[in-house]
């Protein structure tokens, strides 16, 4: 008995073994499986070939002109078995050998799904109670493969199904987690956004009042100036971000010295160190030599850097900051031993609008964008820039690599 729920070239093997019993009949055979373009079929299967000397290609054009040992396509033309004579003769038997080709469908359908082919055995006659006996085992042979077909497709539709679902649920997920992203930064730009306003709003409408003493003043004039400044480099960093999106943020190239950037950044970010007991500890190599890029990009990219290692920092503590020709190219590093990055998200550290714990970003400012412009900036440079950091509290170190006169 075939079983139907098998593979399809199982279903041929099954149905190999079940004529082999009957080789009285069929004294031998080549089962052969239509491909997936329908073009060629291919063997899958045979019985008592050893000393038969049947032809058995591995593949056979369905072509019904295509000049081939078994008419194959003719058979699956004409849609009823063919029988071909003059075979080679078995051991035995003085008289040449015949088959026939039976083309294998499903029921009530044209298309062959495979091929049976058998040799008849020249013993008996070859007339109608043997041929309707092959074309009934043909039939069962097709009903079976057809069934075998019919539940491999089905599993491989239950596969990618679950394929599918699992695709869309991973989709999902990461919608969510987009979205929830989406609203931690809305969050915080609108608390980056505040602030700064409300200082200067409140100390414009304290001067305009009257409020300020003469001696307040200038610190009323500086806390303005200097919240004015945060909000300028903040819309700064959401118009760079903008243009990044669109493609359109552009450098405007030339020769950089990259210790004359990073000496002027350090002095700029100095008083703000100093300010916490940070202390900055340069080493630059005097042989860095000159890089092709936008001056102005690529110390924001060295000011961003430093920001964050002296924002990171802990009070007292220190930031280290080194320039140094390593091949073809000029590698920047920065290293504080302040807060330091969780390992679940260093991952995400360059990411757009990504930020680690929320707590510490709330105690420390900041909207998240700085080091996603930095990856963006110091790429359009031809370069690369890399985070690293054992853990939480062990500090970070950021490195920045830009090759030499690569045009940009």
């Amino acid at each position: 008995m075939l079983h139907p729920r098998r593979d399809p070239e199982e279903a041929c093997r099954q149905a190999s073994l079940a004529l082999e019993r009957n080789r009285a009949d069929v004294p031998s055979t080549l089962f052969y499986r239509v491909d997936e373009d329908g073009r060629s079929a291919r063997r899958v299967d045979t019985t008592s070939l050893d000393d038969d000397g049947l032809p058995a290609p591995a593949s056979v054009d369905l072509d019904p002109a295509a000049i081939a040992p078994w008419p194959l396509g003719r058979a699956a033309s004409a849609g009823r078995c063919l029988v071909v004579g003059d075979l080679p003769r078995r051991p035995g038997e003085l008289a040449a050998g015949s088959a026939v080709v039976l083309p294998l469908s499903r029921p009530g359908q044209a298309r062959a799904l495979g091929f049976l082919v058998a040799r008849i055995n020249p013993r008996l006659a070859f007339d109608d109670r043997y041929r309707g006996f092959l074309e009934l085992a043909g039939e069962r042979i097709a009903s079976t493969l057809a069934t075998a077909i019919a539940s491999q497709e089905e599993r491989s539709a239950a596969s990618a199904s679950a394929a599918l679902s699992a695709k869309l649920t991973q989709l999902e997920a990461a919608l969510e987690e987009a979205l929830l992203v989406k609203d931690e930064f809305l969050s915080t730009m609108n608390h980056e956004l505040r602030t700064p306003l409300n200082a200067i709003l409140g100390w414009t409408r304290m001067i305009r009042s009257g409020r300020v003493a003469v001696d307040q003043q200038k610190h009323a004039l500086e806390t303005i100036e200097r919240n004015a400044v945060a909000e300028t480099r903040l819309i700064e960093d959401l118009l760079d971000v903008s243009r990044m999106t669109s493609g359109s943020l552009r450098l405007d190239v030339a020769p950089v010295d990259l210790a004359e950037v990073l000496c002027a950044a350090v002095e700029a970010m100095r008083p703000s160190a100093e300010a916490r007991g940070i202390g900055l500890q340069v080493a630059l190599d005097p042989h860095a030599g000159a890089v092709l890029g936008d001056r102005e990009r690529l110390e924001q990219v060295v000011s961003s850097l430093l920001s964050n290692a002296v924002k990171f920092s802990h009070p007292e503590g220190r930031v280290e900051v080194s320039l140094e020709r390593a091949d073809r190219s000029a590698r920047l590093t920065v290293r504080d031993h302040g807060e330091g990055i969780a390992p679940a998200f260093l991952p995400f550290v360059f990411g757009h609008f990504r930020q680690g714990d929320q707590s510490i970003t709330r105690r420390h400012g900041g909207a998240g964008l700085g080091l996603a412009i930095a990856r963006h900036l110091v790429e359009l440079h031809g370069g690369a820039i890399t985070a690293e950091s054992e853990g939480e509290g062990r500090g970070a170190t950021f490195t920045v690599s830009i090759p030499f006169g690569r045009r940009v």
